[in-house]
């Protein structure tokens, strides 16, 4: 996936051909998925499946605690067309299949 790319398609969480690879998407546009992975729940070939709780049960007279995977999903959209610092030539992004599973029905 190059750079032009992002001008052409938009909602990576759903048309990533592949699990592996930077991802090249306007930050502002598409669906919010993890470092711009795949939403899926087939676990076939992934080494790393991300999933959010929304929870906010636990807190008193301060609500918004569920909305930090959601948060968590928009912030991370800044970093995917980036490779890692300091990893020592070792790219997660490149070399690992990661899945954003989507967030666990908590009740």
């Amino acid at each position: 996936m190059a750079l032009e790319d992002a001008k052409t398609e938009i909602d990576h969480a759903f048309t990533r051909p592949d699990l592996k690879g930077l991802s090249f998407e306007n930050a502002f546009a598409g669906a919010p998925s993890f470092l711009r992975r795949r939403y899926g729940k087939d676990l076939t070939g992934v080494d790393i499946a991300v999933t959010g709780i929304p929870f906010d049960q636990a807190v008193t007279n301060r609500p918004g605690a569920r909305l930090g995977p959601r948060a968590i999903r928009e912030a991370s959209a800044l970093q995917p067309f980036d490779p890692p610092y300091g990893w020592d030539g070792f790219s997660p992004l490149e070399e690992l299949a990661i899945l954003d599973y989507g967030d666990m029905a908590f009740d």
